[in-house]
This record gives C-alpha cells, structure tokens and sequence, in this order.
C-alpha cells in the first residue's frame, strides 16, 4: 500500500512527528512518501494519506487546506474536514 504523509508546520516539530510516522508505516511494510504539505503535489496514485498540521493560537497551519485545493473533488472533502 502506497501512503503520502504529509506535515504542514512553522518549527519543524511537527515534520519530526510525520518522519516518525513515516518510519513506523515503513516498518510495517507500507511504501511511505512523507513531505511537507506546500511540496506534495497531490493525493493521486496514494491509497492513503496522513495530513498532519501544527496548531497555533487555535488555528491549523494553512498548507493542509492548499495540499486538498489541488485535489480530486472526492479527496478534497476528505482532506478539508477537521477531526
């Protein structure tokens, strides 16, 4: 199974977390790509997606929201709700 990991954050602490993930995916036998969200170029050719964001005073960073604009309709609902 192919999964993109991708991290949208101001410090770097939250590109460790996607890193460590990625390791654990990749341990398990998973093809893992993990990238920060403003260089992931789509969903496309994925069968799953880790999209993890920093939060600051509150809001999620950005990028996570650019990553799901360049998205297939049926992933953009998807990459767009907050849990």
């Amino acid at each position: 199974m192919k999964v993109l990991v991708t991290v949208a954050g101001k410090h770097g602490a939250t590109a460790e977390i996607g890193e460590t993930i990625g390791k654990a995916l990749q341990e398990r036998g998973l093809e893992v790509t993990v990238t920060r969200a403003g260089q992931a170029g789509g969903v496309e050719g994925f069968e799953a997606v880790v999209l993890g964001s920093g939060i600051y005073a509150g809001t999620i960073v950005k990028c996570p929201s650019a990553l799901s604009s360049r998205c297939p309709k049926t992933s953009r609902k998807l990459l767009t709700r907050e849990p």
